[in-house]
């Protein structure tokens, strides 16, 4: 927004863009530069490798955004599936009757 609070309806601050990120998440994180949508918009991009709390502080020159930081809660992605933990259920384990179908 400008100084008057009117949405900004071009780009064009990028460069005075300061983007800042903290907690367990932001030991091993990978980011992109801020992308200017062209539209008063930016656009930022991060990927976690590692689970935790993630903070993420956004500036334009000194002054930080309304609502900044934002806080991120990065959870650990589901791993392949383990035999020894997964159960099987359904009445075709029970039984079934030739030439029907059975449901497990």
């Amino acid at each position: 927004r400008d100084r008057f609070s009117n949405r900004r309806t071009l780009g064009g601050n990028q460069g005075n863009m300061i983007v800042a990120y903290s907690g367990a998440a932001a030991t091993t994180l990978s980011t992109q530069s801020p992308l200017d949508l062209a539209d008063g918009s930016y656009s930022v991009s991060y990927r976690a490798t590692v689970a935790g709390r993630l903070a993420i502080s956004l500036k334009v020159g000194a002054v930080e955004l309304r609502s900044s930081p934002f806080n991120v809660n990065i959870v650990s992605a589901p791993g392949p599936p383990l035999a020894s933990r997964s159960i099987s259920a359904g009445q075709g384990l029970q039984g079934s009757i030739a030439g029907s179908p059975g449901e497990a």
